[in-house]
Formats: structure tokens, C-alpha cells, sequence
């Protein structure tokens, strides 16, 4: 079981779920922060990590809606529009690349989509990119790049706005270790006129 780890320890995790029960909100975190503009979509079929990652956005001011499976996803796309998805992928009934190829299919992807995984591969981010992707954050997730990651995403949704993310193969535009890789290996590539193995 992949569980988040917050880099500002047990401490603050524990306040933030006493301000959460304090300022009453709905448990099921289907919705958090309702006054706020953005809303975030999270999922993952691991109840812990949709509820955490519920309250530090819903602590942000977002609002935020939950789904444990794609099932759930594709029912919580078609109530309300996110601005961003966070999709995690090992699920039980769809894993979470098929989904995203699911979601570019057609008119592209509605907004930016961060893949969540324990077990990230370049292999996999090379794929997630090609299908539109923003980034790929590896769990055990940090507080830090997890609010950092979002804050890009939404900021270069700001400036594409009006425009569908397609799926591509080009520069993958996300900061985390995996798609610095992919980005290195691809530059080998291109440097070396021949297709590489990924590392």
C-alpha cells in the first residue's frame, strides 16, 4: 500500500485534521473548499491518500472531488468540469494511463492531469507524456512538490487557456525526477541520430 509522506511530519498532519473536523466539512471530501474557484479532481482507489490529499488542497482553497476508481472518475467529469485532475496509476478496475488515453482521445485532454504512482518507470512517464500529461509525482508524495506541481499546472493552464491539451511526443514540460529523465534521454536520442534504451 503506497502511503503519502509529508515532509513536515506527523505533527502537521495531525493539525490539519483537527482544523478540518473543526471547521466541519463533509467527511467524504467529495467536495472541499466550495467557495473556492479551482477545482481539483483526485484519483485513487486508496481512501487515505484521497483524503489526505483532499485536505492539504481543500487547506489551499481549492475545492476538491474524489474518485476511487474510473468508474467514479468518468461520473465526476461528467457533474463538473475540473481544472485539474491528480490520477493515480495502479487501480483495481482501470489503471490510470488507460484512462488518460481514455480522456485525450478525441478533442484532448480538458485540463492538466498529474499521474501519481509508487512504482514510476521512465517507460511509463514517456507514455503518460504522449498522452498529455503534465507531470508525474512519485509517491510517497511531499507536501512541498505535491502544492508546487499543482501550482504549475494550473499556472501554465492560465496561459493555454481556450486550448485542449492533445496528446503529444514533444518536450515533456513537467519537473519531477522521472520527467527530467525522459527529457535527458530523449535529448540523448536526438543528440545521437539513434533510438536508445530508457534508464
Amino acid at each position: 500500500v503506497d502511503l503519502i509522506e509529508i515532509e513536515l511530519g506527523k505533527d502537521l498532519l495531525l493539525d490539519r485534521k483537527d482544523r478540518h473536523d473543526a471547521a466541519g466539512q463533509d467527511e467524504d471530501h467529495q467536495q472541499i473548499g466550495a467557495g473556492a474557484e479551482v477545482l481539483a479532481l483526485v484519483v485513487d482507489d486508496e481512501p487515505d491518500i484521497r483524503e489526505l490529499v483532499g485536505d492539504i488542497l481543500g487547506d489551499e482553497n481549492y475545492s476538491v472531488a474524489t474518485a476511487e476508481d474510473a468508474g467514479s472518475a468518468r461520473e465526476a467529469l461528467r457533474e463538473r468540469r475540473p481544472d485539474l485532475i491528480l490520477l493515480d496509476i495502479w487501480m483495481p478496475d482501470l489503471d490510470g494511463i488507460s484512462l488518460l488515453k481514455e480522456w485525450s482521445q478525441g478533442q484532448g485532454l480538458i485540463c492538466p492531469v498529474i499521474m501519481m504512482s509508487g512504482h514510476g518507470t521512465v517507460e511509463t512517464a514517456v507514455e503518460a507524456t504522449r498522452l498529455g500529461a503534465y507531470d508525474f509525482l512519485e509517491k510517497p508524495l511531499s507536501l512541498a512538490k505535491l502544492l508546487l506541481t499543482v501550482e504549475r499546472a494550473l499556472d501554465n493552464r492560465r496561459k493555454t487557456a481556450g486550448r485542449r491539451i492533445v496528446p503529444r511526443m514533444g518536450t515533456p514540460v513537467g519537473k519531477s525526477k522521472v520527467m527530467q529523465s525522459v527529457r535527458e534521454q530523449a535529448q540523448r536520442i536526438a543528440a545521437g541520430g539513434h533510438q536508445g534504451t530508457l534508464a
